[in-house]
């Protein structure tokens, strides 16, 4: 049976020992084969990733996103500094590229951080949830599977999802490529996309307001362990844009446009 646990915090604002929160936390609770999903907003806070938008100077490239998009000039300058690349948008909302990843705002996000504030979407995600499944591997002597996640909208979908930008330590995708369906059917382009999945799971629990909810520890989920990086299992995830069901749809994407500013993961 799977089990998805919320641990509570206490409201962070300020750089602190990831690590050490995660073991004070969950420590007594984490078990062989669990998976901890901790929200990419608590990475970044222990990292001091929260800037003032005061402290930003707007360039005409923030004003020019601000007035098409009907949006704070220096909320958009925050943008612009964290995106790989501006893809569009509508009033209120900036859609952007960042790691691989199509998400709203390039990470940055107002909510549940001080006013005029915001928190950018942590450093290095891969290279932290590496550390933290090797911290827990070292000081409890057990294996678990380490997810860090954000919100996340689907198109034409109303409300947010949770998606994983970083896995370590277990494979977050499930290929079921070659395998028969019910009536014997070999199935062609199916993967089970479990660390997306898995952070869905936990983002139901987390929240988005108030709860104080940044920790879920998931449990009785069969995992397959990985000696890979985390960094290669994250990559794993992503799909090259040529690939893609809904880029290769637009028309403003295919092989007569110019899409080389957009990252391929071959």
């Amino acid at each position: 049976m799977l089990i998805v646990i919320p641990y509570q915090t206490k409201i962070l604002t300020e750089p602190f020992p990831l690590e050490l929160l995660l073991h004070d936390i969950l420590g007594n609770d984490i078990g062989h084969g669990d998976i901890i999903v901790i929200a990419s907003k608590v990475v970044s806070i222990s990292e001091g990733r929260v800037i003032s938008l005061s402290d930003l100077i707007v360039t005409e490239e923030a004003w020019a996103l601000a007035i098409e998009y009907h949006m704070n000039p220096l909320f958009c300058q925050a943008i612009l500094q964290e995106a790989d690349e501006i893809l569009g948008g509508v009033p209120g909302v900036i859609t952007t590229m960042k790691n691989g990843i199509v998400t709203p705002f390039a990470g940055v996000d107002q909510s549940n951080v001080p006013k005029n504030h915001a928190v950018l979407w942590p450093k290095n995600p891969t290279s932290t949830a590496q550390r933290l499944h090797e911290y827990i591997k070292k000081t409890l002597n057990i294996s678990v599977g380490v997810i860090i996640s954000d919100s996340q909208i689907a198109p034409l979908r109303v409300g947010t999802y949770g998606v994983a930008i970083a896995v370590a330590g277990f494979d977050g995708i499930i290929d079921r490529r070659g395998e028969k369906d019910l009536f014997g059917k070999i199935m062609h382009i199916t993967r089970l996309n479990l660390a997306d999945n898995l952070a869905s799971a936990a983002n139901l629990v987390m929240g988005e307001t108030t709860e104080r909810s940044p920790f879920v520890l998931i449990k009785g989920l069969p995992i397959q362990f990985s000696e890979m990086s985390s960094f290669e299992l994250t990559r794993q995830l992503l799909m090259d844009p040529d690939e893609c069901l809904i880029f290769g749809s637009l028309s403003s994407w295919g092989p007569d446009n110019d899409n080389s500013n957009l990252p391929r993961f071959s």
